[in-house]
């Protein structure tokens, strides 16, 4: 997210009454975007991209690199759709649902641990929910490694989802 939506993001939050706000890690806050501070209400999904083939779902530092790897993988004829998950709670599962219900697949892309995590849950309601019966593949999750989270920088970047596992999750799910 860039600098100013997140600041007007953080400002919003500050001013509801049970707004709730978990910062990732600050490289994930580094932007050279503009930098207006502007108030407005809480998107809770923005659609990046709108795309036919496949939805990929991220938050936080993951959507830029499902942005990065839905252009990629358009050079080879894959079109990605890509939801910015802005809010976590409340979740807006019906345009998730949606969006799958036109693509009939999906990815679920986050950097915790695969355990409880946002892609679980996303998981869970889809398979509860009416888009289940749309997908034409399993739902495949890309998450960081199940380790403690390393100190050293270049550890930590091979814990985390990279562009190229996100491109391999797509093709696994796509069989291409």
């Amino acid at each position: 997210m860039a600098a100013g939506p997140l600041r007007g993001f953080v400002r919003c939050v500050w001013r509801l009454e049970a707004g709730r706000l978990s910062a990732p890690p600050q490289r994930g806050f580094r932007s050279s975007g503009p930098a207006a501070v502007q108030v407005r209400e809480v998107e809770r999904i923005v659609k990046e991209r709108l795309r036919t083939h496949i939805t990929l779902a991220a938050h936080s530092r993951s959507v830029g690199h499902c942005l990065e790897a839905a252009a990629v993988l358009a050079k080879d004829g894959v079109e990605c759709e890509v939801i910015n998950l802005r809010s976590i709670r409340p979740l807006d599962i019906e345009t998730i649902e949606t969006s799958i219900m036109k693509t009939n697949n999906f990815v679920t892309v986050e950097g915790g641990w695969p355990q409880f995590g946002v892609g679980a849950e996303i998981c869970a309601r889809i398979m509860e929910g009416p888009a289940f019966n749309h997908l034409d593949a399993p739902v495949v999750r890309v998450t960081g490694a199940d380790v403690p989270m390393p100190y050293a920088k270049i550890l930590e970047e091979n814990c985390i989802p990279q562009v190229k596992d996100i491109i391999v999750a797509v093709k696994k799910t796509l069989n291409v």
